[in-house]
């Protein structure tokens, strides 16, 4: 028999969903054993330059190059799992918000009374020069409230801390109280690409080469897409 591993892996937010119904079931089909963390890019990679133990990082293809350069990875054994754009959050209940086009997202971010999203996430920096895109980035510095990296967009405007939120459609779609409003309009959507990776130092190679292998197979495809997210194809991303 195969020998049973302890596998702990590290992933980006937008995954969470994904890894908390897929993550059952391959412990199921293989008796391997996960454990897992999801924390904003930037400090997973901080805790992995601390000397912090992971098997396997999902994380975004610059930072798996750069940990592979630094020697945290092993450069033979990563590969793209999923891709995820960017989508608006209202509370649930709220009327119907047109987001359709690049006009109308406009007008609903300057309607707002207030909108929220993470700072020092990957997607950051694009949000911020969408505003300036659409000529709207000093209307929207009085409006924008920033939760620290990594927090949850979903949670937050479920809480009643402001009328709108930016962030990762699989976050939207796994929170309660809150439902999507609509993705960004193709002209101003950004997909983050989400690449699983295993440590240069683990002991569970042959576990963790086996969880990226289920992963990025074609049983894992329909709850990846149910949760908001697309199998990666050559486009934007970062």
């Amino acid at each position: 028999m195969a020998r049973v591993a302890e596998i702990k892996v590290v992933s980006s937010p937008p995954l969470r969903a994904v890894l908390q119904e897929l993550g059952p079931q391959f412990e199921r089909a293989t008796g391997h054993r996960l454990t897992i963390t999801t924390n904003a890019v930037a400090d997973l990679k901080r805790q992995i330059d601390a000397g912090e133990a992971f098997d396997v990082a999902i994380l975004t293809p610059d930072l798996i190059e750069t940990l592979i350069d630094d020697g945290k990875i092993a450069a033979d054994a990563h590969a793209n799992v999923a891709r995820s754009g960017l989508g608006v959050v209202v509370p649930s209940g709220r009327r119907a918000l047109d987001v359709g086009s690049a006009d109308a997202f406009r007008r609903a971010l300057l309607n707002a009374t207030s909108v929220i999203y993470a700072s020092g996430s990957a997607v950051t920096t694009h949000i911020e020069r969408t505003f300036d895109r659409l000529g709207i980035a000093e209307d929207m510095e009085s409006k924008s409230k920033l939760l620290p990296a990594g927090g949850h967009v979903g949670k937050a405007i479920a809480a009643g801390a402001a009328e709108l939120g930016l962030t990762h459609i699989s976050v939207i779609l796994e929170s309660s109280g809150v439902h999507l409003a609509g993705p960004f309009p193709a002209d101003l959507q950004i997909f983050v690409t989400l690449c699983g990776g295993i440590s240069a130092e683990s002991t569970q190679v042959d576990g963790a080469k086996a969880l990226i292998r289920y992963l990025t197979g074609p049983e894992a495809t329909a709850v990846i897409e149910a949760k908001g997210l697309e199998r990666f194809r050559d486009g934007a991303h970062r």
